[in-house]
């Protein structure tokens, strides 16, 4: 019976370790999505400020789209 509840015990204790790893990486990823939402409200905000089309600012956000994807 104690080999049981062990053995029952160490599995529930596996799979809250992979739950932590799982949730340490979707907030790493969150992270990094608000990181990327931000710049790209910067670049939209300094495209509004201009007006004027910027081939840096157009390669940057290109360059971010296909990381995402």
């Amino acid at each position: 019976m104690d080999e049981m509840r062990d053995s029952f015990f160490e599995e529930d204790a596996c799979q809250l370790q992979e739950m932590r790893h799982e949730l340490e990486r979707a907030n790493k990823n969150c992270r990094i999505l608000q990181y990327r939402l931000r710049k790209a409200e910067r670049k939209r905000l300094r495209y509004a400020q201009t007006g004027e089309i910027d081939n840096e600012l157009i390669r940057s956000m290109e360059q971010d789209l296909k990381v995402q994807t």
